[in-house]
């Protein structure tokens, strides 16, 4: 059974929760009238209110089968099914069914060979947002066509549901059922608070394993009516207003005209979308995050200017980006840089189309002063604008069509979606003033769409890690994304370690090597390990522990993360005062026991060195740990040989700043998803003078110049990061 939260974790929970719960209902809604609507933000949302209906209590997790709860998911899009992959990992005591009312998962983006996912490209220009990857614990994608994320992310799902295999029980009982074409489907209020709520449907039910085939084999529709005692709205933002054709259907703006003459478009709209089509149809080979590297990469003081606009603009939503970013295109000092990025946008045109942009603004000057729109967007906006790449008009639609003789099918219409009357749709007449009160109310407005869960949350049953889970489990859980070139580099680096220790080190006694990096997730650091255990007499059946997180203030590598320091234990240590040390540092919170057959330790940090244009000092953090445990006594007391072990170690933070430059230039090391989130500086679980082995070495930290973390993971273009 797991352990009940502290009571701040409590509250912090709880409080997350109420953000999307609609009052006295056992409602809750995922971000369908928040501003952040991308697929990842969504996805965030899933997992913070999982996050805090598991943490909070009102999901339980006990497996009381006389207290089992009834959830439902009405919407199978991309964040209703990470809301059913959150409670299924967290092993939550359920019985889940999703809805969804066409005729499969993720309907909208399936077979969207048109337009590109990128994870993080809409934060751009923050540190962080060029990563290709979401970087999820669950449904984990990386950036491609909207239709090859669709594939991802199921084959995510039904690798999940393989590890959970009562869920998708086919008799009477079974925990989880997906119904889709559920044309008729009302949800009825709870008769009083903390009550039920009634939902009557007619769907098809279907394989939760493969949603796109029928139940036990059978294309029927059924009707039902049952009560839920937890109702999670993830029904996304609806399609667009009119008969316009979906953003999400496949067309050929984006490519050459075929023998045709000069065509001109008419985009309508003033949001994302529109200017997404604007850039499709003027910019060649156009692509979000592609043509921000084509255009900023190597431009560091521009692109230092730009993000303090972004900050700008974040802090302050009345500021008017357009006039900004004319200060920038007229600063004399940053001439030769802007007029590089507007000589590359012209040449990049195309020149078979022409577009008008239809808007309700005298002056295009003025849809610079709202939020609605990216800053990417905006700024691009503002630079095609300013190479004339399009000319914008408030006249009426049939106006434009007449002058510009352009037919009904190059006309684009991007105005929007009526949320609320998704909500609507669905909901009992007597809800609908309810629904309003909470969205009038704000509360169903700010849903933060940054990460809340702590590292390694959604690798263990329950709000908390089981105090009483064995060692088996340990070595598998609390694991979160880890870019497989990092891996590969760490692995290689501890494999050369090994092969230094293992010419005098006995065969009959075993050595371990690994390597672990900081990870920031969230508002905490901890330390995850990047590869599996490198040395000596080691068990080949031992379980893959790559990915695991830890506390970064725990255990023998907390330790040389706080205090920033080569650590090592004594000379003449023995293994049972080695443990004493290590159930002080908490080792067990996170981690198996240490084994009986240790008899020496010794962890290395890196210190990544930066440097900020208005700071006199460089920056220092720990981006790494080197950690070794051997079982010979006294094995890293002998100086000489951890004198090369930390000279090794030099060389490899020497040469992290130059893994990227790679031959076939597919690896770069970003920043952070997200961007940096300050930190409260951590102290050790445990008073340093307490520690009876586990020593400070004479050495000095290995420094990484010009690092800031270890993230290397692959991309298809060099990165504006650097």
């Amino acid at each position: 059974m797991s352990a009940t939260p502290a009571l701040p974790h409590l509250a912090i929970a709880t409080a997350t929760v109420d953000l999307f719960r609609v009052p006295d209902q056992p409602l809750y809604v995922v971000g369908t009238l928040d501003t952040g609507v991308t697929v990842l933000s969504q996805q965030y949302r899933a997992l913070n209110l999982v996050w805090g209906l598991v943490s909070s209590g009102r999901v339980r997790t006990d497996r009381d089968e006389d207290a089992v709860e009834s959830i439902a998911i009405v919407g199978g899009g991309f964040a209703g099914l990470t809301v059913a992959a959150g409670l299924t990992k967290k092993e939550s005591n359920a019985k889940i069914t999703i809805f969804e009312r066409r005729d499969t998962l993720l309907p909208l983006q399936q077979g969207s060979d048109s337009r590109w996912l990128h994870p993080h490209i809409y934060d751009w220009p923050l540190e962080g947002s060029e990563s290709s990857s979401a970087a999820l614990p669950i449904l984990n994608w990386t950036a491609a066509r909207a239709s090859d994320v669709v594939v991802q992310v199921l084959r995510g799902w039904q690798s999940l549901l393989r590890s959970y295999p009562d869920r998708t029980d086919q008799d009477g009982g079974r925990r989880l059922r997906i119904f889709c074409n559920t044309h008729h489907l009302q949800i009825a209020s709870a008769p009083s608070a903390g009550g039920q709520a009634e939902i009557e449907w007619v769907g098809e039910p279907r394989d939760p394993a493969n949603p796109a085939n029928p139940l036990a084999g059978v294309w029927e529709s059924i009707g039902l009516t049952e009560k839920f005692d937890v109702v999670i709205l993830t029904v996304g933002f609806g399609l667009e207003r009119g008969r316009q054709t979906s953003y999400w259907r496949n067309e050929t703006f984006a490519q050459p005209q075929l023998g045709q003459a000069r065509m001109t478009y008419i985009v309508s709209g003033a949001g994302d979308g529109a200017m997404i089509d604007l850039f499709r149809l003027r910019i060649a080979q156009y692509r979000q995050d592609r043509i921000l590297a084509e255009l900023f990469a190597g431009r560091d003081r521009l692109l230092a200017r730009l993000r303090e606009l972004d900050r700008q603009s974040r802090d302050d939503r009345a500021v008017n980006l357009f006039e900004l970013f004319d200060a920038v295109w007229s600063d004399d000092g940053l001439a030769d840089d802007t007029r590089a990025v507007r000589v590359a946008l012209q040449n990049r045109l195309r020149h078979d189309t022409s577009v008008v942009l239809h808007v309700r603004q005298a002056r295009f000057a003025g849809l610079f002063d709202r939020g609605r729109v990216s800053f990417q967007n905006r700024l691009l906006a503002f630079l095609l604008f300013r190479v004339g790449g399009f000319q914008p008009s408030t006249d009426s639609l049939s106006r434009l069509r007449a002058e510009h003789g352009v037919p009904p099918e190059r006309v684009i219409k991007r105005h929007g979606t009526d949320r609320k009357r998704v909500l609507q749709d669905i909901l009992s007449v007597d809800l609908h003033s309810v629904l309003d009160a909470a969205f009038d109310g704000g509360n169903l407005l700010r849903q933060p769409d940054v990460l809340r869960w702590s590292g390694g949350f959604f690798d263990y049953p329950g709000p908390v890690p089981p105090s009483d889970a064995n060692d088996t489990q340990r070595a598998r859980w609390r694991r979160e994304y880890l870019p497989s070139p990092t891996q590969a580099i760490a692995a290689a680096f501890c494999s050369a370690v090994v092969g230094y220790l293992a010419h005098d080190h006995p065969n009959d006694s075993r050595l371990r090597v690994t390597f672990h990096r900081t990870l920031l997730i969230g508002g905490e650091e901890v330390l995850q390990q990047c590869c599996e255990y490198d040395g000596v007499g080691l068990d080949n059946t031992a379980p893959n522990t790559a990915g695991r997180t830890f506390e970064a203030n725990h255990a023998t590598i907390g330790a040389a993360y706080v205090l920033r320091q080569v650590l090592r234990t004594r000379a003449g240590a023995e293994n049972e005062t080695i443990i004493r040390d290590m159930t002080k540092l908490q080792l067990n919170d996170s981690s198996r026991k240490m084994a009986r057959s240790v008899q020496s330790i010794a962890a290395i940090p890196v210190i990544g060195q930066t440097h900020q244009a208005d700071a006199e000092a460089p920056t220092e953090t720990v981006v790494g740990v080197l950690y070794l445990d051997s079982g010979q006594m006294s094995y890293f007391s002998d100086e000489d040989r951890m004198t090369t072990l930390v000279t090794m170690t030099q060389q490899f933070a020497t040469r992290l700043s130059s893994f990227a430059n790679t031959a076939a230039g597919r690896v770069v090391n970003n920043a952070f998803w997200r961007g940096t989130t300050e930190i409260e500086p951590l102290t050790l679980a445990a008073d340093q003078a307490t520690l009876e082995t586990l020593k400070a070495a004479p050495q000095q930290p290995p420094l990484a110049k010009n690092v800031s973390q270890i993230n290397f993971d692959l991309s298809d273009f060099e990165g504006v990061e650097g």
